[in-house]
């Protein structure tokens, strides 16, 4: 009986431990993968913009694999100063990371959700130690070319 009854137990907890990762996949796999991360990984995406809690690229970060229109519910998820705390209005610098032989691509932050207002474009490869018209007013993200970033602030 012993027996019977210390199986069902394992049987129960194996159940339950099984039904807790079908929910946390499904969860994962609606994910569009562009993230937040904590970290940019090029292996996957060729392009990615990471916002910094602090200045002069300090603190915690957090990096996007391609565009998000609302940084709402978005949080900085490295460690360092900022980790936990939501992205919108709070990223002070940036980088944008491209990799691959194209240019004229540009990483830009917007002030407003939805990829409106004043906005920061940053250059291939290059950094904002500073963001200009969005410091710790930031909204949105997105990259291209110049039909994106006409009449942002310019990073090279």
């Amino acid at each position: 009986m012993k027996t019977i009854k210390r199986m069902t137990v394992v049987a129960a907890g194996a159940a339950i431990l099984c039904a807790t990762g079908l929910a946390t996949a499904g969860t994962a796999s609606a994910d569009d993968g562009k993230g937040p991360y904590a970290t940019c990984d090029l292996s996957i995406w060729d392009v990615c913009t990471t916002l910094y809690y602090n200045s002069n690229l300090q603190g915690s970060h957090t990096s996007f694999f391609g565009s998000d229109e609302d940084f709402a519910n978005d949080k900085f998820m490295s460690s360092g100063a900022g980790k936990g705390q939501g992205v919108k209005n709070n990223a002070a610098s940036a980088h944008y990371w491209m990799r691959g032989g194209e240019t004229g691509y540009r990483g830009v932050i917007y002030y407003n959700s939805n990829w409106k207002g004043p906005c920061d474009a940053i250059a291939e490869n290059a950094s904002a130690n500073r963001l200009h018209n969005t410091y710790n007013e930031n909204a949105s993200t997105t990259f291209g070319t110049s039909v994106f970033w006409d009449g942002c602030y310019l990073f090279n």
